[in-house]
């Protein structure tokens, strides 16, 4: 139970600091303005979609993904980050075009994933 309550507050703390990707090389972060602005699909459309992977053997790191979806294209792309949860530090884990998800995490912390139907393995 500890590790789920670790493992949630993470991924609220992910999605709240690096989340969002950017798209074409233009950041996704638009200023904020003082007065509230009503929530519409496209906003809504414009931000990652973040899910929990995995949690690596030590308990020390969490694996999620962001996804961003293009409406226009129909199109989706997924990458897969990685965040310290004794210090916020994170980056990273994939950048091939597509969508990657985790299938497992082992002992020796080497991350399995699924890419373009094919397994992979990082060290």
């Amino acid at each position: 139970m500890k590790k789920l309550t670790i493992f949630t507050l993470a991924i609220m703390a992910c999605n709240l600091s690096n989340a969002q990707e950017s798209k074409g090389g233009k950041s996704n972060v638009k200023m904020v303005t003082e007065t509230p602005q009503p929530i519409n699909p496209s906003t809504l459309w414009d931000l990652g979609r973040v899910s929990a992977e995995g949690l690596s053997s030590d308990g020390k790191t969490l694996l999620y993904g962001v996804s961003n979806y293009n409406p226009e294209s129909n199109t989706s792309e997924r990458n897969l980050y990685t965040i310290s949860l004794a210090n916020g530090a994170g980056g990273q884990f994939t950048d091939q075009k597509g969508g990657e998800a985790v299938v497992q995490i082992e002992q020796n912390g080497d991350v399995i994933y699924l890419s373009k139907g094919h397994l992979w393995k990082k060290i």
